[in-house]
């Protein structure tokens, strides 16, 4: 083989190596940028009515979601096991506290029951992005310091004071990350 032989070889073994870099960089961005982020929130409802919330913040979807919610409680340990297909990105799913057998399912969205026998609620879960990549969510809510500071910042709604500012602070924040949302479309378009 002669020198221009050589030179071609080394050209396109070099030309090689940065297409597949190039390719795998340009996977890592695009899974990075489609990735689905859940949180773990308990949300006022209604007038001392809380519930639990999951959802997905980040881009993409999350799949085969799987894991406990756990409540801590003064007397013991009441877990929910929990799994879901498909959660969209912006989409939520909202449920009531892990209680003791026996409670009633009223009883789970009451900020005064609540407070009186949970410690803390638990989240573990894992789920995946379309693309297969595994993620990890594990968080914890000390329910009694959560409330009892909404309750001291004369946020939260309750039956006296219904024009309270949390829900007006909440939708507007729904507001801002659909408009955010919308703005990122139009912009990857």
């Amino acid at each position: 083989m002669n020198e221009a032989t050589w030179a071609l070889v080394g050209v396109t073994f070099i030309l090689t190596i940065l297409t597949g870099w190039y390719a795998y960089e340009a996977y890592r961005e695009r899974a990075e940028r489609n990735r689905p982020v859940l949180t773990f929130q308990l949300i006022s409802w209604a007038p001392r009515i809380v519930k639990l919330r999951i959802q997905n913040v980040g881009n993409g979807a999350a799949s085969n979601i799987k894991g406990t919610i756990e409540s801590i409680l003064n007397d013991g340990i009441a877990s929910v096991p929990w799994s879901y297909s498909l959660l969209a990105s912006g989409k939520y799913e909202e449920f009531g506290f892990p209680m003791p057998a026996g409670t009633a399912t009223q009883d789970r969205f009451r900020l005064d029951t609540i407070k009186s026998k949970i410690i803390e609620v638990n989240a573990n879960f894992t789920y995946k992005s379309v693309l297969g990549q595994s993620y990890l969510l594990q968080d914890s809510i000390k329910v009694q310091q959560l409330t009892d500071d909404w309750l001291s910042s004369k946020m939260l709604v309750t039956e006296d004071h219904p024009d309270r500012l949390l829900p007006h602070i909440a939708k507007a924040l729904d507001g801002i990350a659909k408009a955010l949302d919308e703005l990122v479309r139009n912009t990857s378009k």
